[in-house]
């Protein structure tokens, strides 16, 4: 049997809670991908996630995940890029929007 981890899915929203179960050698893609279809997200919504103040990106691995509790924020716009079109790593005080020019 292989060992999952279970997160709990905070939403910014509002929603209730839920809990996603994904494999230890899973991506944080796959958390993505439960939360849509828990929620019935259309593809076009973005899904960002975010654990103990960080943004996690879906090619981090869940085991990075400083927390068993994550936070979901939904929207119809997609996440900025750095300069060499890399995505921007942001902590929560940057979402917040105080950083944006």
């Amino acid at each position: 049997m292989t060992p999952t981890r279970r997160f709990r899915v905070k939403f910014a929203s509002g929603d209730p809670d839920v809990f996603v179960d994904v494999e230890d050698t899973a991506v944080v893609k796959s958390v993505v991908d439960k939360v849509r279809e828990i929620k019935g997200l259309p593809e076009g919504r973005f899904v960002r996630l975010l654990s103990a103040g960080h943004e996690l990106y879906e090619e981090d691995a869940v085991l990075d995940a400083p927390g068993d509790v994550l936070h979901c924020v939904t929207s119809d716009y997609g996440p900025k890029r750095g300069p060499s079109g890399g995505r921007l790593r942001m902590t929560v005080d940057q979402l917040r929007g105080d950083w944006i020019s």
